[in-house]
């Protein structure tokens, strides 16, 4: 195989631009890669030359391979690992790899194995995907006969490694050229400030709060500042990381100075849980620290956001507490959720079709790749359940935006949303500027 041809297949595919969405998994009996086709006829012929070039342009190029689709929207990507006769298997650990899910509950553990190209050492799994993606990745690993269970790896052809700095996050890095930008990670400091505080809640129990002072912050400033609440400390302090993300959209003016208020959610479970959080943010926690913090009272002004499951308490803490509350900005909510003993699905989502409308401005936001079907949400995934969601909010006359991220459930899509819905949702033409 001649060097240029790979060379020139993969610069071709990564100089182009364009978004859209995941499409599909491609059948991985045999290569769909132009590039690992042409290896394997090389390889035919008796060219053992070639595996050496193979490996050489790779290291080169970078993986993974990025290579043109027959659809002008999409990109051909394949995952590579160079394995020995001593690897046995090797499984892609991604949120790619809800494209291969079919039925409910599969082996997750099974499923993003990938194949090894006949008489060589390249593993290989490919996708047909939107350019605008963005996701993570490691490799698990089983080699013989040392190990009998995998090893958890980053991708050792990949230089790119997302949060270094975090080992629970760490991971390999995929970036189409139409992914959004995620400018905050270039910040090499915080310049707002960050204080912890505990509130006791209904049950005289004390719960953690981190507040994100933006720089400057000036308690007896005439005008309050707006707040921003978000329910989970982890998430919204490291898992996005908050204190960069609030920086970066302060500093280019996409929404003004604001406090981020990462909240831990008060203790209990299902509906329970969710009416003591409702009651603890609305009558405890935004009252104990506005005179404080200098907090507005304008409800319009007020932001609360969750990530998950807390998207959904999120949610629901706004359509019950709508006078304390102003603004959702929900991540990958989870709005199939019922409570206990009710027998239909999508709970909040009808009683938002039912109910009164409430005085809400929503930002819901959730990724192309949260199609799995689990035993929790008996068909109900997540992407549709938040399509759905939509839909029922558009009917009724709310203040919506929808956004479909190219992604996963992910801290690393959720910030991307997080961004976009606090500009939608503070920014200049925010109610209350």
């Amino acid at each position: 195989m001649r060097r240029t041809t790979l060379y020139g297949i993969v610069i071709a595919s990564l100089l182009s631009g364009g978004t859209s969405r995941a499409v599909g998994a491609q059948d991985h009996e045999a290569p769909v890669s132009p590039v690992l086709r042409a290896l394997a006829r090389a390889m035919d012929a008796g060219g053992a030359k070639a595996l050496e070039d193979f490996w050489r342009d790779v290291e080169r190029i970078g993986v993974p391979l990025v290579e043109a689709h027959a659809r002008q929207d999409s990109s051909l990507v394949t995952f590579l690992y160079r394995g020995g006769p001593a690897v046995r298997s090797v499984r892609l650990s991604s949120g790619l790899s809800a494209l291969l899910i079919e039925g409910i509950a599969p082996d997750l553990h099974a499923v993003g194995r990938m194949q090894r190209l006949t008489g060589t050492d390249v593993w290989y799994l490919s996708f047909v995907v939107g350019r605008d993606l963005r996701v993570s990745y490691r490799f698990e690993v089983v080699a013989t006969p040392s190990e009998s269970t995998a090893t958890d790896v980053l991708d050792p052809l990949n230089p790119r490694v997302y949060r270094p700095d975090r080992e629970a996050l760490r991971a390999s890095l995929l970036e189409l050229p139409g992914a959004p930008s995620q400018p905050w990670h270039e910040r090499d400091e915080e310049l707002g400030a960050w204080r912890q505080r505990k509130i006791v809640d209904m049950r005289g129990q004390e719960n953690d709060v981190f507040v994100y002072l933006p720089a400057g912050f000036d308690p007896q400033r005439a005008e309050p500042y707006p707040v921003l609440v978000g329910l989970d400390s982890y998430s919204f302090g490291i898992g996005m990381p908050g204190a960069l993300l609030m920086d970066h959209l302060i500093a280019t003016k996409a929404i003004p100075p604001t406090v981020l208020l990462a909240a831990n959610l008060p203790g209990g479970d299902g509906l329970d849980q969710m009416k003591v959080t409702a009651e603890y943010l609305a009558d405890r926690l935004l009252p104990e620290l506005r005179a404080e913090l200098n907090l507005t009272a304008d409800r319009r002004r007020v932001v609360i956001s969750g990530t998950s499951r807390r998207g959904l308490i999120a949610m629901y803490t706004a359509f019950e507490k709508p006078g304390a509350v102003g603004n959702v900005l929900s991540l990958s909510g989870s709005f199939y959720w019922k409570p206990d003993g009710e027998s239909e699905y999508e709970w909040l989502t009808h009683r938002f079709a039912t109910e009164e409308t409430r005085p809400l401005r929503l930002f819901v936001a959730a990724g192309n790749l949260e199609t799995v079907v689990t035993s929790a949400n008996r068909g109900h995934y997540m992407v549709a359940t938040n399509r759905h969601l939509r839909d029922v909010l558009l009917a009724r006359g709310y203040d919506v935006e929808y956004w479909e991220f190219a992604g996963a459930h992910s801290a690393l899509s959720w910030q991307d949303a997080l961004a976009r819905g606090m500009a939608t949702l503070l920014g200049e033409d925010a109610p209350g500027r």
